[in-house]
């Protein structure tokens, strides 16, 4: 009877991150929705939202330096690194309207038209990333692109000068009541489109892409996510739901680029390790030290002694030459097979 092999180290990792990482957004979800409507002690409630956002918040935080790890494409990483900032502008702007400032005008009331920035422009990056995927390192989009952030900007300015016009917000009560009652003028109608319009051709060039071979395991991804977050907005718009809107645009947001990242589609260093450990390549790197810290399933044993020589000029071992490479923050051993030319020579 054949043995099933063990679960990689990789994935027994991305298991349990996934799994920590729903843990503290559900400990989130309670600290919202059970302790905080049981409590009359304001400090106590303010220090649970506070916790709360110090879940969330970091979250958003360690993808943001995961991302700034990962990407091998310069071009990708720093829009990827630019949606993770707006997605941060985004949740701590709900933090100072919300739990903070709810009652102020008109800080509050700005950082509400805030929230528009990361759900303007985040989409429009989107496209960006869909466009970048598959090329090579050094690609630039189309400059015909380069015009939606024109329409883009347009919006912006909309919806910050409502307080002049009042076209996408309106405040029958006043300014004053702008929290509780307020309704929407007909441009929100396109600030929303652009949205929706923008996420749809996100998911739907996430598919096209997904279809290249060695990404079966994604092409169903994008969709599966789409449909939860199209199915979410409807429940939420129709009051079935409550929950903190930006925090779950947020997730689902990097849920989409991440499915990217573990899928292929998005180059990353991902499971290099593994790889190295596996290669045919008699090799191991080291620190500055001289510790070890990585080797493949080749790699012979190496006295202190004989790297140290191997930096200088390459080490005959018999079979093989040992070869010296200094990298950033250590160096590189590997051994070259000389054995058929030594065969060859005698």
């Amino acid at each position: 009877m054949k043995e099933e092999s063990p679960m990689p180290l990789s994935k027994k990792r991305s298991i349990t991150y996934l799994l920590l990482i729903a843990a503290a957004l559900l400990v989130a979800y309670l600290l919202r929705f059970v302790f905080h409507p049981m409590t009359e002690d304001s400090l106590l409630a303010i220090s649970m939202m506070t916790l709360r956002w110090a879940i969330q918040v970091p979250l958003t935080v360690a993808w943001c330096v995961s991302i700034r790890r990962r990407i091998l494409n310069t071009g990708i990483r720093k829009m990827l690194l630019t949606v993770g900032g707006l997605l941060l502008l985004w949740q701590v702007a709900r933090i100072i309207k919300f739990d903070y400032v709810i009652v102020t005008e008109p800080i509050g009331r700005y950082c509400w038209y805030s929230y528009y920035i990361a759900m303007i422009l985040v989409p429009l990056i989107g496209v960006f990333v869909v466009d970048h995927i598959g090329k090579p390192e050094g690609y630039r989009s189309p400059v015909w692109m380069r015009y939606l952030f024109i329409p883009a900007l347009f919006l912006l300015g909309v919806v910050f000068t409502n307080d002049l016009h009042q076209l996408v917000f309106t405040f029958p009560n006043g300014f004053e009541a702008y929290n509780s009652g307020y309704g929407y003028g007909f441009m929100y109608i396109p600030v929303m489109a652009w949205f929706f319009v923008l996420a749809l051709f996100f998911v739907i060039g996430l598919l096209v892409k997904s279809r290249v071979p060695g990404s079966k395991r994604f092409q169903t991804m994008p969709l599966l996510i789409a449909v939860f977050g199209i199915s979410f907005w409807i429940a939420y718009s129709l009051g079935f739901i409550e929950c903190d809107l930006t925090a779950v645009d947020s997730l689902i947001i990097i849920m989409l680029l991440e499915g990217a990242i573990q899928s292929g589609l998005i180059p990353s260093n991902m499971n290099y390790r593994g790889l190295f450990e596996r290669s045919t390549i008699a090799a191991r790197i080291v620190d500055g030290q001289g510790q070890t810290y990585y080797t493949s399933a080749n790699a012979a044993p190496l006295e202190k002694a004989v790297m140290e020589q191997a930096q200088h000029e390459p080490v005959d071992l018999g079979d093989t030459l040992l070869h010296h490479q200094a990298i950033h923050g250590g160096h590189i051993y590997w051994q070259d097979d000389v054995k058929t030319i030594n065969d060859l020579a005698e």
